[in-house]
Parts: C-alpha cells; structure tokens; sequence
C-alpha cells in the first residue's frame, strides 16, 4: 500500500493484540470489529489515520479500559516508527525533526 498523508505507518499499532490478549480480549474479533484483519497490523503496514483511531476506540470499548490508547502508547517509545522515529532520533533540534 503507497502510503499517504492520510495514513499512519502501522508501529505501535502492531502490539495491539498483544494488549488485548493480557487484558483478556480476543484480538481477532476486536481487529474484525474495526474492519481490519492480524496481516493489517503487520510492521511495514499502514493504515488510514480514521481506521487507526476507530480501532482504538473499538478496543477500548472491548477492554472497558478507556485509556486503551494511552496503555499501548506507554509499550513504545519513538524507535517503533520505523523510519519516522529514525529522523526524529536523528534531527539535531525538535524543528528539524518536524521539517524531515
């Protein structure tokens, strides 16, 4: 998939079941729910900003746990972005991390 500027690079998303399994949650019917399967959240994938956001929110729902966003956020730090976290590690001043 080409990837635009409607779209995420799939990161951090790919730890989502994962954190459904410890919070006891079937990954496959949450990733079902929002319209997505296990092979869209491969490393290297991406998915749209909207479908991103509608996920979390489906597995927060899932989980009861309304944070669900900010518990897999906590998981990663800017090294799973692939490449973007690369620039960001990179860039001498925060500017020039945005520019790149």
């Amino acid at each position: 998939m080409t990837q635009s500027a409607t779209q995420k690079v799939v990161g951090p998303l790919a730890d989502i079941p994962n954190l459904l399994r410890e919070l006891s949650v079937e990954p496959e019917a949450v990733l079902a729910d929002a319209g997505l399967g296990k092979a869209d959240l491969a490393l290297g994938q991406s998915v749209s900003f909207s479908l991103a956001a509608g996920l979390l929110q489906t597995c927060a729902n899932a989980t009861g746990h309304p944070n669900f966003g900010l518990l897999l956020g906590s998981r990663h730090d800017h090294k799973s972005l692939g490449i973007l976290g690369d620039l960001m590690e990179s860039a001498p001043t925060l500017g020039e991390a945005i520019a790149d």
